[in-house]
């Protein structure tokens, strides 16, 4: 979906009009008919007046605008390892960094010849 039918789509499900968003985020009539329309792609100004508009995270806005790469999918693992990480002082999440970079240091060493290595930090 890109920029525009994203942002239709937005409007549709708050039953807001062109005028409305206009108003909301500050930001011309012209402005929004013309990102709308795809005469004009929105930059980050244009997307940080309409995430303030639609009370959203910025960063969800410049994601569809193409300004940021694509969210990484949520899974359980990556899910606890961020909360366990959270947890932590600033000493033990030092440790876990460093444990973290020398399992991949690991990983690439064991790798089989021909396979492609990641350049490790």
């Amino acid at each position: 979906m890109d920029f525009s039918e994203w942002l239709v789509d937005e409007l549709k499900q708050r039953e807001w009009s062109n005028a409305d968003l206009a108003k909301a985020a500050g930001i011309s009539r012209g402005s929004v008919t013309n990102i709308i329309s795809g005469i004009r792609s929105p930059g980050t100004d244009i997307c940080e007046a309409i995430a303030r508009a639609f009370k959203i995270p910025p960063e969800v806005v410049y994601r569809h605008a193409g300004l940021l790469p694509p969210a990484l999918e949520p899974d359980e693992k990556r899910q606890e390892l961020v909360h366990l990480f959270e947890l932590m002082n600033d000493n033990n999440r030092e440790d876990t960094i460093d444990y973290a970079r020398m399992k991949l240091q690991k990983q690439e060493r064991e790798k089989p010849k021909g396979e492609k290595r990641n350049k490790v930090a």
